[in-house]
């Protein structure tokens, strides 16, 4: 909630910026046919969680982890501005992300005694693109955005699952439970604000510094379970579903902008 809280606070700053030079407003809509630009960008990721597998996790792995590591976002992009208030564009998104946990259980059922000690190591790689647009309020200097994007996410996952047991004749051996890249749609809502380098920062090469919330959502159920379920006695029915292991995330940005296609000097 308190990331939403953050987008709308972001796209409603532009009040203290809105203020806007008019000649230099007509100047802008007198030469410009469009702009293009580049950007890089390190964000800071936080989960929005993953109900669904970690009730699963703790019911039936009796794993002690509620959610995944998130490492930075590498992001980069470019951006075509056609009209003095829209653009659109491409981004590019990578994303690691894992979970280590090592623990340990004593078994007390009849035929069945004992105990386990687990060591659960999961890798997901994800590259999100989509194709971007764009709204931006006003041209100042010092300006906001708020933009959605639509595309599809590369998604490797990676499940390791190591046991030592002391059960003789165990049923639940581990192993490389799920390894599997598939291609799902994705989408992102995202609000952000341009600090120009200059007055006129379409003129100059270094065009901004940019500061960006965002929440990438992902439409990507897997049979995370497909190898493992067979190692369950009686059937373990929830099992047998797919599971979306990492629905969303939330984004903190920072970007560097560059003008490839800038306007000329006034």
């Amino acid at each position: 909630m308190k990331y939403i809280i953050i987008i709308i606070l972001i796209f409603f700053v532009n009040n203290a910026f809105s203020k806007t030079d008019v000649d230099d407003q007509k100047l802008i809509k007198q030469k410009r046919k469009f702009t293009s630009l580049i950007f890089f960008s390190l964000g800071m990721p936080f989960s929005s969680g993953s109900k669904d597998f970690f009730n699963n996790y703790d019911k039936f792995f009796k794993g002690y982890k509620k959610d995944f590591k998130l490492l930075p976002t590498i992001i980069a992009g470019t951006k075509l501005r056609f009209d003095n208030n829209y653009r659109i564009g491409v981004q590019f998104l990578y994303q690691k992300t894992n979970l280590r946990d090592i623990y340990s259980e004593i078994v007390d059922e009849v035929d069945n005694s004992g105990y386990r000690e687990y060591s659960q190591i999961f890798d997901i790689s994800d590259i999100p693109i989509f194709l971007t647009a764009e709204y931006l309020p006003y041209t100042s200097q010092f300006r906001t955005y708020v933009g959605g994007g639509l595309g599809f996410l590369i998604r490797n996952i990676k499940w390791n699952e190591r046991i030592n047991s002391s059960i003789i004749l165990d049923k639940r051996k581990g192993g490389l439970n799920f390894n599997s890249t598939d291609v799902f749609t994705c989408l992102k809502i995202y609000s952000g604000l341009e600090l120009g380098f200059d007055k006129m920062s379409e003129y100059t090469f270094l065009g901004s510094l940019v500061f960006e919330v965002s929440y990438n959502y992902t439409i990507a159920k897997s049979e995370i379970y497909k190898s493992v379920k067979n190692q369950f006695f009686p059937e373990k029915n929830e099992l047998n579903n797919k599971v979306n292991i990492l629905p969303g995330y939330f984004i903190f940005s920072v970007a560097l902008t560059f003008n490839f296609n800038k306007l000329e000097n006034y």
